[in-house]
Parts: structure tokens; C-alpha cells; sequence
């Protein structure tokens, strides 16, 4: 096979992906996709196919396909290909969207083009793809449509083993569906997957053996690709639980469900993902403590400003714990110095912990903290510095009641303990500017007498 670069100078292209017959490659100046398959994996009957394709009038989802100008056979870098030209301005491919770090974006594309399947299959049904062969062009999915020439040789899949892994197990087999939607929907199955997960990678041969087993793919044998926080939606398990029914060996469920409902479970799941719409939903439905335990995981990943002062709302206001909140709101300042909202609502938070109140429970109680009642004298008769003129040491203020005692170590017991169970997720880089090289301790020769000495010194720290 030739490299990109001769397919690139060839072709002016840039290449796509492994689609499940040939390589895809988009034109760099041009409306124009091609896919090159070479010619020995084509017998006399698949080009009379393509001939079919060029002959049959446009549908919409459905690229065209038109005569290459250069010839629908072409040599590159010492090997013939037959060209397969499809007129498309293609702007991204449903390959990209999955190698996307977002998963957001992955789950929208995915969810798209499920719900242009039923269309598809009403023009061309059985299509076998693969996410190289679906393109996007102004966010509306086009299928790279093949005639309906089933399973690549064991030399095309051996060359490029990704596509053994949209093969549903009875067409490995040997068994196909007459209408083909059951394999269609497994290879959907699988992009759906890569949407959570990493799909494994093996050798070929073993490979080969996995998906004829049926002992390929599912959620618990890949690694996920979503925060620790997303993996516990419902609505993520739900998608999960969907997918591995159509990877089962038995093909009744690709039978019976329609891509139409995986999409709206896929969608289900992107409303979920905006972690400030789920956790003010839980705060709104009386849960929360559930809000807050999902706002505490989420910001070990994605420490977002909003989420900062939702968080921090709940903790102050339904929970009562103002020092929680006062810690998020620092948070969020030092995150966005130039929005003054938290600075605000800390100042308002600071208030509330001194002249108590601190919601629901603190509504009643006395101050947590409480200021020094100043002397009502006349500002006349009293010194600047009353402690200094009179020479004597300054009086203590009077201590906080035994109830706000009380309550301010209940309130400081919880947030510590909060704080407890993250710090074995939360890993807090100290400051280099607030590092400090201590030397080690000197040791006299005489040792013992040292120490006698140190123990008759009064502490002066004391």
C-alpha cells in the first residue's frame, strides 16, 4: 500500500480513516471524497456495482457518486486502485468526533447519525459502515455509500484490522440478515461504545477469534472514557446497559430496537452531563446532600466557576455549612479574579457566619462568632490606644456562649471531615513561594549534656 504522502500528491487529499472497503481521504481544495480500493479486492461484478451507483438519481443523506476525472483507475505508488469519487464538501467525519477528548461532542455527532439510519436504510440498506465512512457537511450526516458488496476478503481485514470490529459475530460466521439492519446496528453498537470507552486493541488472528465468539466488547471489559462523576449517571448506565444487549451473540435485540432509541438514550445522557444543570436539578427536587456530594466530584475534575457558587449556595444555605462555603467561594475567586460575584456572596457568607442565621440549621442560634462590645464612652475620653496610655495589658473580649461553642465545633468537625474523605482524590501542589529549606538540627558533641541543657531552656514559643 502506498503511503498518504503519494496518496496526498496523487489525489491532493488528506486521509480520513479505514472505511469498511478501501481508505477514505477527503480533497484539500474541492467538494470531492474519495475512497481507493485496490483493485485486486474488486472482481468484475463490484465495479458493475459502482456503475449502478453513478446511474442512480441523488437522495438525500446519501453522498452522489460521480466519474473521477483523472479515471476510475488509478496507479499510485506501484499499485492500482479503483477511485470511487463522491461529490461532498466534507467537513469533519463521525472518526473525528469520536477521537474527540469531549464527550459531549461525541455523544451529539453519534446521536445525529442514529437518527438518520432509518433514512439510510430506506435507500440503502445493509451498508456495513464504519465511522470513516460517514461524513458531516454543515452538521447532517452523509453516508459514503458502497454497493451492498458484504464482508471484505480475509487479506482487507488482515490489512486493517479495525474493521474486523464493526463486524457483527454471523457475518464472521458466515450467516447474514437478508435486510441487513442487525449488522448494521452492531457496527452502530460499536461507535456508540467508543463514545464511553476504549475499545482493546489485540492481534489480528485473536481478534478475529473474539468477534466471531461474541466475546469482543462490552462496558465492563473496556476502559472508560468519562470522569469518575459522569459514570455514575443513570442515564449513563442506561446507554451502557443498551449497547451491550445489541453486542450480545443473540441478534433479537439489534432486531427489535431501533436506532432512533439508542439515540435518545444518548441524548439523555448529554443533558445529564452539564454538571451545573444536574446538580441544581437535584438542589430544586429537596436532595441536597446528593447535590452536593455530585458538586464535590465533579470539581475534583472540572473545577468550573458557576459550579464553584452553586456549590457554595448549597453548602451555606441548605446544608448550614458556611466554612464549606466560604472555601468554594475562595475558589472561585482565585479561579475568575475579574468576576466580582463570589468576592460578593463571600463578603455576604462572612456576615452571616459571624451574625448567625446560616440556614436551615442555624436559623435560631446565637453567633458563632462574636465581636468585642467597645466601651460606650465618649470618643473624647478615649485614648487612641487605651491599652498602651494605661499601661496595663489589654483585656480579652468575652467568650462565645457555650451554644455557639457548641456550634462552631460541630461546623468545623464537619468540614474537616469533608475535606477528609477528598484528600485522598484531591491532590494539593503547595506553593513554591511558600517552601522553606529547614536545616537540620545541629548536634553538640557532648550529645546528652546538650539535652540536659535544652530541657532546663523555658519555651520560649510557649
Amino acid at each position: 500500500m502506498p503511503d498518504d504522502e503519494d496518496v496526498a500528491a496523487a489525489l491532493d487529499s488528506h486521509l480520513v480513516g479505514v472505511g469498511m472497503w478501501g481508505t477514505v481521504y477527503t480533497a484539500a481544495n474541492g467538494p470531492r471524497c474519495y475512497r481507493l480500493i485496490p483493485n485486486d479486492h474488486l472482481d468484475a461484478g463490484g465495479r458493475a456495482g459502482l456503475h449502478e451507483l453513478r446511474a442512480r438519481p441523488r437522495r438525500p443523506g446519501v453522498a452522489p457518486v460521480i466519474r473521477h476525472l483523472a479515471g476510475d483507475q488509478q496507479e499510485i505508488g506501484r499499485q492500482w486502485f479503483q477511485v470511487v469519487c463522491y461529490e461532498l464538501a466534507a467537513d469533519w467525519s463521525l472518526a473525528d468526533s469520536l477521537a474527540s477528548p469531549h464527550p459531549i461532542r461525541r455523544l451529539t455527532d453519534m446521536a445525529v447519525v442514529l437518527r438518520a439510519v432509518p433514512g439510510w436504510w430506506a435507500r440503502a440498506a445493509g451498508f456495513l459502515p464504519t465511522p470513516s465512512d460517514i461524513a458531516f457537511t454543515h452538521r447532517t450526516p452523509q453516508l459514503l455509500v458502497v454497493p451492498r458488496w458484504g464482508v471484505p476478503s480475509l487479506r482487507a481485514l488482515f490489512m486493517a484490522p479495525e474493521r474486523i470490529c464493526y463486524l457483527a459475530p454471523q457475518l464472521l460466521l458466515g450467516v447474514r440478515d437478508d435486510s441487513g439492519r442487525a449488522e448494521d446496528m452492531y457496527a452502530l453498537a460499536v461507535m456508540s461504545l467508543r463514545c464511553f470507552a476504549r475499545l482493546p486493541s489485540w492481534e489480528p488472528g485473536e481478534l478475529m477469534a473474539r468477534a466471531a465468539c461474541s466475546a469482543l466488547y462490552s462496558s465492563d471489559r473496556c476502559e472508560s472514557r468519562l470522569p469518575s462523576w459522569m459514570r455514575r449517571l443513570e442515564a449513563v448506565r442506561q446507554a451502557l446497559a443498551a449497547i451491550d444487549a445489541l453486542l450480545a451473540h443473540d441478534p433479537s435485540a439489534r432486531a427489535t430496537m431501533a436506532p432512533t432509541d439508542l439515540a435518545d438514550l444518548l441524548e439523555r445522557c448529554v443533558e445529564e452531563m452539564d454538571p451545573v444543570a444536574t446538580v441544581a436539578a437535584l438542589r430544586a427536587q429537596g436532595r441536597a446532600k446528593e447535590a452536593m456530594e455530585l458538586a464535590r466530584t465533579v470539581l475534583i475534575d472540572d473545577p468550573s466557576y458557576e459550579l464553584l457558587l452553586l456549590a457554595a449556595a448549597i453548602a451555606v444555605d441548605e446544608l448550614g455549612n458556611p466554612l464549606e462555603g466560604l472555601e468554594l467561594l475562595e475558589r472561585a475567586v482565585l479561579a475568575e479574579p475579574r468576576r466580582r460575584e463570589a468576592l460578593r456572596r463571600a463578603v455576604r457568607a462572612g456576615a452571616r457566619l459571624q451574625g448567625g442565621g446560616h440556614g436551615p440549621a442555624g436559623r435560631g442560634r446565637r453567633p458563632l462568632l462574636r465581636a468585642t462590645p467597645r466601651r460606650q464612652r465618649p470618643a473624647r475620653l478615649r485614648p487612641a490606644f487605651p491599652a498602651r496610655a494605661a499601661g496595663r495589658r489589654s483585656r480579652p473580649g468575652p467568650l462565645p456562649s457555650r451554644q455557639g461553642r457548641r456550634a462552631q465545633g460541630q461546623q468545623t468537625r464537619l468540614h474537616l471531615a469533608a475535606r477528609r474523605r477528598h484528600a485522598d482524590v484531591v491532590a494539593v501542589r503547595p506553593d513554591d513561594r511558600l517552601r522553606r529549606d529547614v536545616p537540620a538540627p545541629r548536634q553538640d558533641q557532648g550529645g546528652q549534656g546538650a539535652g540536659r541543657q535544652d530541657q532546663g531552656r523555658p519555651d520560649q514559643d510557649a
